[in-house]
């Protein structure tokens, strides 16, 4: 316990009464850099080192020392750094972590012999340090809510994140080191994943400095602080809400196909700043296509012979064809891709369910042009207005409803969303009241419902194109289930998901991170048990539906009195591997 009067008190338990075996005088609160001062929780210069009576104390004229609790004696002092902040002993116990706030450096040393054995230069002042359980990597949380990760023995930076602008002021690794906690005097604790450096969830409101403790198993976390009351949260490693991707800075986004799963589930293909391929069951990035544009890329699924293969389209790069062949359960080989279209100028906007008939827009011309795979050299061409914004075609070929994106054009129909017979190239219908400004046209999976979002929202039945199922104007994007049973809308961080065809609300969830980019594309798997959502700055969300109804209905709020079939298992799935082929 350390008291008020900046000594540290030490306590043998296996008596009774218990027996105080230690009383040392440390460094005061007050730091050198006036940047903080702690007044209650956590206090991060004190380590103990693990199985071992030995502690890690700043000592209160500079420097630290290392004391044996058994022998009640100093067993080694440290003249450096000349004030401490922040220290950490490895797993093992053999090697000691030290934070240098005045000269911005981590200070490694072998607490067996004294020796410093490296030196670590941060950007900012160390505030709390952790080591990973495996020793090969070392985390620090900075005073400007910078968190670093080094490599302990040459001191190299490994990776670096901004997570706040106040200080990280406690961190803590999972026994088996995949996840890492902060917290920080923004009131927040943070759970990362550490092999992709992911925010997984968050807690807000825990005070301005919140003390953490975990568990033996890392199942529990204990959590407190000043002026607020102590609490005991359940950690789950498998979060219904992941985050997929976060880029560093702003990716290009378009209006149209830019994420899509294949025919099981197991890929998610994105494209934003390239073409993306992700492990859906763990999460995973596993490939990346480079011979794809990183601007104005579109990507979709289609059946292939046995198969399936995926296309990708890009302004510059036309639209290809990439071959996927399942070699094991875990295992797909893609590519080398055919080039089906070079026209340049020409994106993808939309696609039928098999791939026979792809829709490519050029906005600067004002023109889709449909690919037809039994006549590819002899494309449909179709004039719009300008600019075209987006199209989409009906899973069966049969429709392509396409809209226009330019804010000077008059209400009407000028603004209103069209739909064209493919088989003759003629408008049959168009959806005026300023429905296809800013607007996208979705059709659902079965082919019975048309969804037509702009500054009037509306879902039509694609056989008589009577108005049906009435749904909020305020959404910007519209996805529908597989099944045909439910439809999911986004508006802003918010996601919505009702049923069909009432359009009855089900749930609504917020993202629960403070990122700045907001919904624009959204996908069910083809087993409508997750949600794949693309930011407009390029984040990747993947919503567990399946695990997010099983927490739901254990406290009575399930829409379906059955419920989900069953939950997802907690067990890491075999990863999938992956062969790209570029040539």
């Amino acid at each position: 316990m350390r008291r008020g009067d900046n000594h540290w008190v030490f306590w043998d338990l296996s008596h009774n009464p218990a027996r105080q075996v230690l009383d040392v005088e440390t460094d005061s609160y007050a730091e050198p850099i006036n940047r903080l001062h702690i007044e209650d929780g956590i206090d991060v210069n004190c380590a103990t080192a693990p199985n071992s009576p030995r502690v890690a104390l700043a000592l209160p004229n500079g420097g630290f020392g290392i004391y044996n609790l058994l022998t009640e004696s100093l067993e080694r002092k440290f003249q450096s750094p000349e004030r401490l902040q922040a220290v950490a002993f490895d797993s093992s116990g053999t090697r000691l972590a030290v934070g240098d706030p005045n000269r911005n450096e981590i200070l490694i040393f072998d607490s067996m012999t004294g020796a410093q054995t490296a030196t670590v230069r941060c950007s900012e002042a160390p505030a709390s340090l952790a080591w990973n359980p495996s020793g090969q990597e070392l985390a620090c949380g900075g005073y400007q809510g910078e968190l670093s990760f080094w490599n302990p023995v040459n001191g190299e930076s490994i990776d670096t994140i901004t997570v706040t602008r106040s200080v990280i002021i406690q961190l803590i690794y999972s026994p088996e080191g995949n996840y890492l906690l902060s917290a920080t005097t923004d009131n927040n604790i943070r759970l990362w994943d550490v092999a992709s450096r992911y925010l997984s969830c968050r807690l807000r409101n825990w005070g301005f400095i919140p003390a953490m403790r975990l568990s033996e198993s890392g199942a529990q976390l204990g959590v407190s602080s000043t002026g607020s009351s102590a609490g005991i949260v359940d950690i789950n490693l498998r979060p219904v809400w992941q985050i997929l991707h976060y880029p560093k800075k702003k990716e290009q986004s378009a209006s149209a196909n830019w994420l899509d799963f294949n025919q099981d589930g197991s890929l998610l293909a994105v494209a934003s700043g390239g073409t993306r391929l992700y492990d859906v069951r763990n999460g995973r990035l596993i490939a990346t296509l480079s011979h794809t544009s990183p601007n104005l890329e579109f990507v979709r699924f289609t059946p292939q012979d046995k198969g399936e293969r995926l296309l990708v389209s890009g302004k510059h790069s036309g639209l290809s064809s990439w071959p996927i062949k399942k070699l094991r359960s875990s295992e797909v080989e893609i590519g080398p891709p055919t080039l089906l279209d070079s026209t340049p100028g020409y994106c993808m906007m939309g696609a039928d369910r098999l791939g026979t008939r792809i829709a490519l827009g050029n906005p600067k011309q004002n023109e889709i042009r449909i690919w037809r795979q039994e006549s590819q050299q002899s494309p449909m061409l179709i004039k719009e207005r300008s600019p075209v914004l987006n199209a989409a075609v009906s899973p069966d070929g049969r429709w392509l409803v396409s809209t226009v994106g330019d804010e000077s054009l008059p209400p009407g129909p000028s603004r209103s969303a069209r739909v064209w017979d493919l088989a003759s190239g003629e408008i049959v219908k168009e959806f005026e009241g300023n429905v296809g400004f800013s607007g996208v046209g979705r059709f659902s999976d079965d082919g019975k419902w048309l969804a037509i979002v702009g500054e009037s929202n509306q879902v039509v039945s694609a056989s008589t194109w009577q108005t049906g199922p009435s749904i909020p104007n305020d959404l910007i994007e519209i996805s529908f289930s597989h099944s045909g049973r439910l439809m999911a809308g986004a508006f802003g961080q918010q996601l919505t998901i009702y049923s069909l065809p009432q359009t009855t609300e089900l749930l609504t969830i917020n993202a629960p991170y403070d990122f700045s980019g907001e919904f624009y594309l959204i996908a069910f798997s083809p087993d409508d048990t997750k949600l794949a959502i693309l930011s407009y700055d390029g984040a990747v969300h993947l919503l567990d539906i399946l695990g997010l109804r099983a927490g739901l209905r254990a406290i009575g709020l399930d829409w379906e009195p059955a419920g989900p079939k069953s939950v997802p298992s907690e067990r890491v799935m075999t990863p999938l591997k992956i062969h790209v082929t570029e040539k």
